[in-house]
């Protein structure tokens, strides 16, 4: 699975990954690396192709680079107890002439994703300067689909199959310290 990410990268691509995660509620993670870390997103809804169908992410702790293509069941008792599998994985680069530490910084953000899915070029804009709440919206491009669906990766047979997968506890750990319970607040 990593190999495959591995091979599609050229100079200035960086690695996400778009996951699905039952835990306290069921939403997707999405992952980027950036700056020898993830950040990280999570949101209710699945990413789409349809750009008047804007996202609302909450931005999360970042994330160690080892989590963006694990799968697993996260034990009961730690945060983000449950099942969690990638949904599409793939390459992305920054667009415009703004250095990408400049673009994070100030919360307006454009990228070309090359993923198994998720094709094309895409914006992230902060809601205020200081806010976790951020927008994901797809550019009109030639990889608009107004019909595409992101399908559902957890299923009871791969929740079966991660179950039988052996963890340790200890691994998960740094992973959270700080990570909120429950990002969606009264959903």
């Amino acid at each position: 699975m990593k190999g495959a990410v591995m091979k599609a990268i050229q100079f200035g691509d960086l690695q996400f990954a778009i996951r699905e995660h039952h835990a306290t509620t069921e939403h997707w993670d999405f992952r980027f690396e950036f700056e020898s870390r993830l950040l990280s997103f999570v949101s209710d809804i699945p990413p789409h192709l349809n750009p008047d169908q804007p996202i609302k992410l909450i931005r999360v702790k970042d994330h160690q680079l080892k989590y963006l293509l694990s799968e697993r069941i996260i034990p009961a008792g730690m945060p983000g107890a449950g099942p969690t599998a990638v949904g599409d994985k793939g390459v992305y680069s920054f667009l415009g002439p703004m250095h990408r530490s400049v673009q994070v910084t100030y919360g307006r953000v454009r990228i070309h994703l090359k993923g198994g899915l998720l094709r094309g070029d895409f914006f992230l804009k902060r809601l205020g300067s200081y806010s976790k709440v951020w927008i994901w919206k797809k550019e009109w491009d030639d990889q608009v689909d107004l019909t595409f669906k992101f399908p559902h990766i957890l299923t009871p047979e791969k929740i079966q199959k991660l179950g039988g997968k052996r963890r340790n506890v200890n691994d998960f750990l740094p992973l959270f310290k700080g990570y909120p319970l429950n990002p969606f607040p009264g959903g």
